[in-house]
């Protein structure tokens, strides 16, 4: 019984492990890779730094909310330290949240 919980705690620490390595890290692509790798996906969450990632995407279908728009980001890639990518959903400051007819 014991080796079958030492076996499972190590496949889990293994399959955690896999898991950190499979999502794509800005700093280790160029900036054309980046581009590239979000034309090609239209949506894709990409690590941006030690602790930090985000979803980038083509186009506003990819987004959550209605009221969301796509914005230009910058990333840190291996030789751009601004790289502009496509971009992520963010508010639509010109949204009509509260009924005000900001948009009319």
């Amino acid at each position: 019984m014991r080796t079958i919980i030492i076996a499972a705690l190590l496949a889990a620490g293994f399959g955690a492990t896999a898991h950190a390595e499979g999502r794509p890290d800005t700093r280790k692509m160029t900036c054309q890779q980046v581009q590239a790798l979000i034309n090609r996906e239209g949506q894709v969450v990409i690590t941006t730094g030690a602790r930090t990632y985000k979803m980038f995407v083509t186009d506003v279908s990819w987004c959550t909310l209605y009221d969301q728009v796509v914005r230009p980001y910058r990333v840190q890639t291996r030789d751009n330290a601004r790289c502009t990518v496509v971009g992520t959903c963010e508010a639509d400051p010109f949204a009509d949240t509260f009924g005000f007819g900001l948009r009319d």
